[in-house]
């Protein structure tokens, strides 16, 4: 799994702050429905490479909309990470991963990575911690259910939460980057870190 910086944290050190935050046992669950929008965020896509090192691609078009039910575990809405904008450093790389690996020029399904249908191991409101969760991702025009490991910490009324997960590519019909220096190993790698901040008050 990836881990992305909160704040140019690691994620080993986010999961520590996490642990260790003020309060974070005493924090009261939700009483009623709660909607929470995508103010901020980042999606990161990596193929490891054969030779090593790995081809990555970021974007920070991030968007979503969740809502949170009192003591459940499921997060209803989606996260979607828009690709049509995604940068891997060289302009050749970046080409390998939109236009050959993702084929964004092919459209609706093609043009974004969407995470929805979220169920975490604990109820999101309990504290800050870390954890497994089960989902349905859609890349490629393919959607299949998928599991990972998230990092939620509270921020006030806010919530900053981080997802991470491994896919094959074969799965979801995705052909490896044609260019020869950039031999991947059919494997790749999401993460997913959000802000979520509640559209309505208490």
């Amino acid at each position: 799994m990836i881990s992305l910086p909160w704040h140019d944290l690691p994620l080993r050190a986010l999961l520590v702050t996490a642990a260790l935050w003020p309060g974070a046992a005493g924090l009261a669950p939700l009483t009623e429905a709660q909607s929470y929008a995508v103010t901020g965020g980042r999606a990161v896509v990596i193929c490891p490479l054969r030779s090593g090192g790995r081809l990555e691609g970021r974007t920070q078009t991030v968007r979503g909309l969740v809502a949170l039910l009192p003591g459940a575990r499921e997060v209803a809405g989606t996260l979607v990470a828009d690709v049509r904008d995604l940068e891997a450093g060289s302009a050749m790389a970046t080409s390998q991963v939109r236009e050959n690996l993702l084929e964004v020029y092919r459209g609706d399904g093609y043009a974004s990575i969407t995470l929805g249908d979220l169920v975490l191991d604990v109820p999101v409101q309990a504290a800050n911690r870390q954890g497994a969760f089960r989902g349905q991702l859609t890349v490629h025009g393919q959607a299949r259910a998928v599991t990972g490991t998230y990092a939620l910490r509270h921020r006030g009324r806010a919530l900053d939460l981080q997802l991470s997960l491994d896919l094959r590519l074969d799965d979801y019909g995705m052909a490896p980057p044609s260019h020869p220096a950039l031999r991947v190993t059919g494997t790749m790698q999401y993460a997913l870190k959000v802000t979520l901040q509640p559209t309505s008050a208490p």
